[in-house]
């Protein structure tokens, strides 16, 4: 029996068993694994082959259980492209492999194929299928801008003063945006799970943001949950960067984002989180524990001037 030569879902039970090859010292007895095989091709699998296919999902287990058109998660993705097309890799083939949003969903996809928690499971899942439906699809080596970003008005103190909030956004040379924005999970406290909100504009959507500081429908990803959050900012600072600085805090914020640290009020806020991306590509500011203030003082250590939304 061909026990290669069969659709990608049915390789992967296929890939439960052990085949017998001569280069596997571990494989089942020829009987064995025909018995195997059989009951696969058979019954899991009866009617289905490699002229007829449903899945789409590849190497990326997470793909198997998403849908790419829909928040929907927990379901066999289905395939867009005709009842007999595959691929190996759907999300590579559709937005590429060294596109942010690829190198996301990889990094997503590790991390559920190394859960055994359902609903860890379940929150990854609703986080791929939040970020697929981004309209923006950016080139992880055409980064060539780096904002920081700043609400005065945030972490409000006993509603007497604003110690403020400060992000991040990386920017393309085509005006495309890459957000990265710490919080704690749930309700504010000075320790806390932390809370990646991870977002990918578009140019007009950046052009919008730089006029009234509106930041809609982020992927904030917490240890727990996977929800849709609104940002709001006031002022940024925007600095010059090249490609390869741009990847270096590329690639830091997405380790941020697919495993967010505790959030601690002194020591690992916003701030610190922001100064780290940056850091990753030179740009590293102090940290105060009062963002307004950081990123004020950052703006008279650059000597970079403060631009305030235009509203």
């Amino acid at each position: 029996m061909d026990t290669h030569n069969h659709n990608p879902l049915q390789e992967h039970f296929f890939g439960q068993g052990t085949y017998a090859d001569n280069n596997n010292p571990y494989a089942l007895d020829n009987l064995a694994q025909v018995a195997y095989n059989d009951f696969v091709q058979n019954h899991l699998f009866k009617g289905i082959n490699k002229e007829k296919q449903y899945p789409y999902y590849g190497v990326n287990l997470l793909n198997m259980h998403t849908q790419s058109n829909t928040t929907k998660a927990g379901e066999i993705r289905k395939n867009n492209k005709g009842e007999k097309y595959w691929c190996a890799d759907p999300d590579a083939e559709d937005f590429g492999e060294n596109s942010v949003k690829y190198k996301m969903l990889s990094a997503l996809g590790s991390q559920w194929k190394n859960s055994n928690n359902g609903g860890e499971k379940y929150k990854l899942e609703t986080a791929s299928n939040m970020i697929r439906t981004y309209e923006a699809n950016i080139d992880a080596d055409d980064i060539n801008k780096v904002l920081l970003l700043n609400d005065e008005h945030g972490a409000n103190l006993l509603d007497i003063t604003a110690a403020g909030h400060n992000a991040v956004m990386l920017v393309s040379s085509k005006g495309e945006g890459v957000l990265f924005s710490f919080f704690p999970e749930g309700n504010p406290s000075p320790r806390a799970n932390g809370q990646m909100r991870f977002k990918l504009l578009t140019a007009k959507q950046v052009a919008t943001f730089k006029g009234n500081g509106k930041i809609p429908n982020v992927t904030a990803l917490g240890k727990y949950s996977s929800t849709i959050q609104d940002e709001i900012y006031t002022r940024y600072i925007e600095i010059p960067i090249k490609p390869k600085q741009g990847s270096q805090m590329l690639e830091r914020g997405l380790e941020f984002a697919v495993n967010p640290k505790h959030y601690l009020l002194i020591g690992n806020q916003c701030d610190d989180t922001a100064s780290d991306i940056m850091s990753a590509g030179d740009y590293g500011y102090y940290v105060s524990n009062m963002p307004n203030w950081s990123f004020e003082n950052a703006s008279d250590d650059w000597r970079i001037p403060i631009r305030r939304m235009r509203r």
